[in-house]
Protein backbone atom coordinates (compact mmCIF):
# COMPACT_ATOMS: atom_id res chain seq x y z
CA UNK A 1 0.00 0.00 0.00
CA UNK A 2 2.79 2.70 0.85
CA UNK A 3 4.36 1.77 -2.16
CA UNK A 4 1.17 2.28 -4.26
CA UNK A 5 0.73 5.59 -2.47
CA UNK A 6 3.80 6.65 -3.31
CA UNK A 7 3.50 5.93 -6.92
CA UNK A 8 0.08 7.49 -7.13
CA UNK A 9 1.68 10.80 -5.27
CA UNK A 10 4.59 10.99 -8.33
CA UNK A 11 2.30 10.39 -10.85
CA UNK A 12 0.03 12.97 -9.75
CA UNK A 13 3.36 15.56 -9.62
CA UNK A 14 4.32 14.64 -12.86
CA UNK A 15 0.66 15.32 -14.40
CA UNK A 16 1.25 18.39 -12.07
CA UNK A 17 4.35 19.28 -13.59
CA UNK A 18 2.91 18.41 -17.53
CA UNK A 19 -0.06 20.79 -16.88
CA UNK A 20 1.98 23.56 -15.83
CA UNK A 21 4.03 23.53 -19.08
CA UNK A 22 1.44 23.09 -21.27
CA UNK A 23 -0.07 26.16 -19.25
CA UNK A 24 3.31 28.10 -19.81
CA UNK A 25 3.80 26.98 -23.47
CA UNK A 26 0.09 28.36 -24.16
CA UNK A 27 1.19 31.84 -22.73
CA UNK A 28 4.04 31.70 -24.76
CA UNK A 29 1.96 30.89 -27.92
CA UNK A 30 -0.62 33.93 -27.05
CA UNK A 31 2.45 36.24 -26.62
CA UNK A 32 3.45 35.38 -29.76
CA UNK A 33 0.13 36.03 -31.40
CA UNK A 34 0.11 39.62 -29.25
CA UNK A 35 3.65 40.24 -31.20
CA UNK A 36 1.88 39.66 -35.02
CA UNK A 37 -0.84 42.08 -33.79
CA UNK A 38 1.23 45.22 -34.34
CA UNK A 39 1.59 48.68 -35.70
CA UNK A 40 4.21 50.41 -36.89
CA UNK A 41 5.27 53.44 -35.85
CA UNK A 42 8.64 53.38 -36.26
CA UNK A 43 11.63 52.32 -33.75
CA UNK A 44 9.39 50.55 -31.31
CA UNK A 45 5.85 49.21 -32.88
CA UNK A 46 2.96 49.02 -30.90
CA UNK A 47 1.84 45.36 -30.54
CA UNK A 48 -0.60 43.34 -28.19
CA UNK A 49 2.36 41.60 -26.36
CA UNK A 50 2.39 43.62 -22.50
CA UNK A 51 -1.53 42.40 -22.47
CA UNK A 52 -0.19 38.50 -22.54
CA UNK A 53 2.57 39.38 -20.43
CA UNK A 54 0.56 40.48 -17.70
CA UNK A 55 -2.08 38.64 -18.03
CA UNK A 56 0.66 35.17 -17.59
CA UNK A 57 1.65 37.39 -14.04
CA UNK A 58 -1.66 37.49 -13.25
CA UNK A 59 -2.90 33.98 -14.01
CA UNK A 60 -0.02 31.80 -13.71
CA UNK A 61 1.67 33.72 -10.36
CA UNK A 62 5.01 34.73 -10.16
CA UNK A 63 7.02 32.10 -10.76
CA UNK A 64 5.18 30.15 -13.63
CA UNK A 65 4.33 33.27 -15.25
CA UNK A 66 7.92 34.43 -15.78
CA UNK A 67 8.65 31.08 -16.84
CA UNK A 68 5.96 31.17 -19.31
CA UNK A 69 7.53 34.75 -20.74
CA UNK A 70 10.80 33.42 -20.58
CA UNK A 71 9.99 30.34 -22.95
CA UNK A 72 8.72 32.61 -25.45
CA UNK A 73 11.87 34.96 -24.96
CA UNK A 74 14.25 31.53 -24.99
CA UNK A 75 12.26 30.64 -28.38
CA UNK A 76 12.53 33.80 -30.23
CA UNK A 77 16.21 34.05 -29.29
CA UNK A 78 16.87 30.24 -30.55
CA UNK A 79 15.78 32.07 -34.03
CA UNK A 80 12.02 31.05 -34.46
CA UNK A 81 10.82 34.21 -35.64
CA UNK A 82 8.03 35.00 -33.01
CA UNK A 83 9.08 38.74 -31.80
CA UNK A 84 7.78 41.60 -33.76
CA UNK A 85 10.17 41.76 -36.18
CA UNK A 86 11.78 38.21 -36.40
CA UNK A 87 13.69 36.50 -34.19
CA UNK A 88 17.14 35.07 -33.78
CA UNK A 89 20.31 35.89 -31.63
CA UNK A 90 20.85 39.33 -33.27
CA UNK A 91 18.02 40.20 -31.70
CA UNK A 92 20.25 41.13 -28.78
CA UNK A 93 21.46 44.16 -30.52
CA UNK A 94 17.61 45.77 -31.24
CA UNK A 95 16.44 48.66 -29.81
CA UNK A 96 13.80 46.65 -28.18
CA UNK A 97 15.38 43.90 -26.92
CA UNK A 98 14.87 45.21 -23.68
CA UNK A 99 11.47 45.57 -23.35
CA UNK A 100 11.64 41.60 -24.28
CA UNK A 101 14.09 41.22 -21.05
CA UNK A 102 11.43 43.71 -19.30
CA UNK A 103 8.81 41.25 -20.77
CA UNK A 104 10.12 38.24 -18.34
CA UNK A 105 10.31 40.46 -15.25
CA UNK A 106 6.63 42.14 -15.62
CA UNK A 107 5.31 38.85 -15.27
CA UNK A 108 7.00 37.97 -11.99
CA UNK A 109 5.84 41.29 -10.43
CA UNK A 110 2.55 41.28 -11.96
CA UNK A 111 1.80 37.85 -10.24
CA UNK A 112 3.60 39.04 -6.80
CA UNK A 113 1.84 42.22 -6.49
CA UNK A 114 -1.69 40.65 -7.36
CA UNK A 115 -0.65 37.82 -4.60
CA UNK A 116 -0.56 40.21 -1.85
CA UNK A 117 -3.73 42.15 -3.55
CA UNK A 118 -6.05 39.07 -3.97
CA UNK A 119 -9.23 39.65 -2.73
CA UNK A 120 -12.05 37.26 -2.61
CA UNK A 121 -14.09 40.36 -3.31
CA UNK A 122 -14.13 40.70 -7.30
CA UNK A 123 -13.75 44.79 -6.82
CA UNK A 124 -10.90 44.63 -4.84
CA UNK A 125 -10.10 41.36 -7.00
CA UNK A 126 -9.85 43.30 -10.61
CA UNK A 127 -8.40 46.41 -8.66
CA UNK A 128 -5.66 44.23 -6.86
CA UNK A 129 -4.99 43.01 -10.74
CA UNK A 130 -5.05 46.67 -12.64
CA UNK A 131 -2.94 47.78 -9.75
CA UNK A 132 -0.06 44.78 -10.48
CA UNK A 133 -0.63 44.55 -14.66
CA UNK A 134 0.48 48.13 -14.13
CA UNK A 135 3.02 47.67 -12.32
CA UNK A 136 4.02 45.23 -14.40
CA UNK A 137 4.13 47.90 -17.50
CA UNK A 138 6.14 50.29 -15.45
CA UNK A 139 9.06 47.92 -15.00
CA UNK A 140 8.83 46.69 -18.91
CA UNK A 141 9.68 50.66 -19.32
CA UNK A 142 12.02 50.91 -16.63
CA UNK A 143 14.38 47.67 -18.22
CA UNK A 144 13.26 48.88 -22.06
CA UNK A 145 13.81 52.87 -21.79
CA UNK A 146 17.67 52.16 -20.86
CA UNK A 147 18.16 49.79 -23.36
CA UNK A 148 17.06 52.12 -26.29
CA UNK A 149 19.20 54.78 -24.41
CA UNK A 150 21.88 52.41 -25.03
CA UNK A 151 21.22 51.30 -28.01
CA UNK A 152 20.81 55.33 -29.27
CA UNK A 153 23.96 55.85 -27.94
CA UNK A 154 26.31 53.39 -30.13
CA UNK A 155 23.81 53.61 -32.81
CA UNK A 156 24.67 56.11 -36.15
CA UNK A 157 21.03 56.30 -37.30
CA UNK A 158 20.40 58.33 -33.68
CA UNK A 159 22.90 61.34 -34.38
CA UNK A 160 19.41 62.84 -35.33
CA UNK A 161 19.51 63.54 -31.37
CA UNK A 162 21.77 66.56 -31.83
CA UNK A 163 19.92 68.76 -34.26
CA UNK A 164 17.00 69.17 -31.04
CA UNK A 165 19.57 69.25 -28.70
CA UNK A 166 18.08 66.27 -27.11
CA UNK A 167 19.84 64.03 -25.18
CA UNK A 168 19.89 59.85 -25.24
CA UNK A 169 17.38 59.62 -22.16
CA UNK A 170 14.97 62.36 -24.00
CA UNK A 171 15.16 59.95 -26.93
CA UNK A 172 14.75 56.82 -25.55
CA UNK A 173 11.61 58.50 -23.52
CA UNK A 174 10.17 60.00 -26.53
CA UNK A 175 10.33 57.09 -28.65
CA UNK A 176 10.11 53.80 -26.47
CA UNK A 177 7.95 55.06 -23.47
CA UNK A 178 5.56 58.02 -24.07
CA UNK A 179 3.71 57.02 -27.04
CA UNK A 180 2.87 53.67 -25.32
CA UNK A 181 1.35 54.81 -21.49
CA UNK A 182 -1.76 55.31 -22.52
CA UNK A 183 -1.92 51.79 -24.90
CA UNK A 184 0.08 49.99 -21.82
CA UNK A 185 -2.07 50.80 -19.37
CA UNK A 186 -5.57 49.98 -21.59
CA UNK A 187 -3.65 46.57 -21.96
CA UNK A 188 -3.52 46.19 -18.48
CA UNK A 189 -6.83 47.22 -17.74
CA UNK A 190 -8.01 44.44 -19.97
CA UNK A 191 -5.70 42.10 -18.23
CA UNK A 192 -7.17 43.02 -15.06
CA UNK A 193 -10.55 42.29 -16.44
CA UNK A 194 -9.62 38.75 -17.83
CA UNK A 195 -7.51 37.79 -14.63
CA UNK A 196 -10.35 36.25 -12.95
CA UNK A 197 -11.72 33.78 -15.24
CA UNK A 198 -8.51 33.00 -16.54
CA UNK A 199 -7.26 32.36 -13.17
CA UNK A 200 -10.12 29.84 -12.83
CA UNK A 201 -10.01 28.07 -16.01
CA UNK A 202 -6.03 27.28 -14.94
CA UNK A 203 -6.54 26.26 -11.38
CA UNK A 204 -9.38 23.61 -12.94
CA UNK A 205 -6.81 22.83 -15.39
CA UNK A 206 -4.13 21.80 -12.68
CA UNK A 207 -6.20 20.62 -10.65
CA UNK A 208 -7.23 17.52 -13.71
CA UNK A 209 -4.12 17.49 -14.11
CA UNK A 210 -3.32 16.47 -10.52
Amino acid sequence: MLAQSRALASLQVQQRIIAQVLLATLFAVLIWQGANIRVEIGLVPFTAQLLFVVLAGLVLGPKLGAAAVAEYVAAGLAGLPVFARGGGPAYLLQPTMGYLVGFIAAAWVAGFVFQHLASANKLRAFLGALVAGLAGAVVIHLIGMPWVAAWAAVNPASKVLGEDGGTILAYAWAYGTWPFLVWDSLKALVAAAAAGGGRAIAAQFLSQGS
